[in-house]
């Protein structure tokens, strides 16, 4: 696994998936407080949003205005989240902001916008993307990541100004080095 795939490990994504899971939210109530399924089944959902709208008609919920979700550690942050669901389940969840922010421990990512994609095992973060774990960060126009493959991919942006991919990996936090200094051993080579 290369750095690059380290700093945005699955756990994170999930989390973003199952925060917002119109599931949760179309079975509880309109004002939805918990969730039953993701990663931390244990923990409670909080979604504060100025407007809250849940349309099983168009198997659409819409949170709009200074949308905060929490569960357990993570906050995301965003202007409006729209979420799609079927019979399947989840489809999309699309968080449009200035930026969207989705904050874990030392983990923080942003851009302008965050699309989930349950069908395509993605998660794309599009204008301004940023990443960071602790001292590493990748950067770009568009940052991609594939749940089942966890991989990477940054994209950089045609005639932005600062248009190039970035990927910033202080020495010792690879893969592998914290565990090998923390047993007294060279870090593994990948």
């Amino acid at each position: 696994m290369s750095p690059a795939d380290r700093i945005l490990p699955p756990l994170f994504l999930l989390v973003l998936a199952a925060a917002l899971s119109p599931g949760a939210a179309a079975q509880e109530s309109p004002s939805p407080s918990t969730a039953q399924d993701g990663p931390s089944r244990e923990e409670p959902l909080v979604v504060e949003s100025d407007e809250m709208t849940i349309r099983d008609a168009d198997q659409e919920a819409i949170y709009t205005g200074n949308v905060v979700a929490t569960r357990g550690d993570m906050v995301l942050r965003a202007r409006r989240v729209v979420v799609s669901y079927g019979e399947e389940g989840m489809r999309t969840i699309r968080a449009f902001g200035a930026p969207v922010t989705l904050d874990q421990g030392e983990r923080h990512g942003e851009a302008e916008e965050a699309l989930y994609d349950a069908r395509e095992g993605t998660v794309l973060l599009t204008g301004s993307a940023y990443l960071e774990e602790g001292p590493n960060s990748l950067e770009g126009a568009r940052i991609r990541y594939y749940l089942d493959e966890e991989r990477t991919e940054v994209f950089s942006g045609e005639g932005e100004e600062n248009g190039r991919a970035r990927g910033v990996f202080q020495p010792g936090s690879e893969p592998g080095a914290r565990e090998s200094r923390e047993q007294g051993g060279a870090p593994d080579d990948e």
